[in-house]
């Protein structure tokens, strides 16, 4: 009987040793899962952030894209639109050339006369000279060789048109005629090269500043 009841302890303790064993390994088995669960989902949730990040660094490279498109538009329309003035003025002067005998006018009648369209035309001629400026940046080295050249006529052009007004000032009676012809002739030169620099300008920049160009 001691025999049969110390098998019995003997089976019961081989039994427990063997679900401990089988307990342990079960636990190893659930961590193990539980482990490759938890670096699958945090793997896959780091992904998910690098796509969005990525997706949203282009996003805003888009933006940041449009937006120098847009600022770079509207630099061309204030550049398009002082020229647009400029050949407004020189368009004024070649008509006044053409309508008037200026050679008969005094120094204070041609001050006045030309003035009078820089006036009507409201032509800041510092700003304009400024918008011009801005031309190197945006516009193509073609354009801008013209841009340039139109600058400074018109700021040889507007200046000479305030020499009318200050020669009398300084001059002696003898001395002012001959500067007058002189006067009449380079603002008449100057306005022509304007003209054209303005109408080779004129056929390419509107392309440029289409609508349809900008959505591209």
């Amino acid at each position: 009987m001691q025999q049969y009841i110390k098998n019995i302890n003997d089976w019961i303790l081989v039994n427990e040793v063997s679900i401990n064993t089988i307990l342990d390994f079960l636990s190893l088995v659930i961590t193990a899962v539980l482990t490759g669960i938890i670096i699958w989902q945090t793997s896959k949730l780091a992904k998910q952030q690098s796509v969005q990040e990525e997706e949203i660094s282009q996003q805003q490279a888009e933006l940041q894209k449009r937006q120098i498109k847009l600022d770079t538009f509207e630099y061309k329309n204030r550049i398009y639109h002082a020229l647009y003035k400029v050949f407004q003025l020189t368009g004024e002067i070649q008509s006044i050339y053409k309508k008037i005998n200026l050679k008969d006018k005094s120094m204070d009648q041609l001050y006045q006369i030309f003035d009078s369209y820089l006036k009507t035309i409201k032509i800041d001629v510092p700003e304009t000279l400024w918008v011009f400026k801005q031309a190197e940046y945006i516009l193509p080295d073609n354009i801008y060789s013209s841009v340039y050249d139109i600058a400074g006529n018109l700021n040889e052009l507007t200046g000479n048109i305030g020499k009318f007004n200050l020669y009398p000032k300084i001059l002696a009676e003898h001395e002012i005629e001959e500067y007058k012809k002189e006067l009449l002739e380079d603002i008449q030169i100057r306005s022509n090269q304007i003209n054209k620099h303005v109408l080779f300008i004129n056929s390419i920049m509107k392309k440029e500043l289409s609508i349809s160009n900008l959505e591209k």
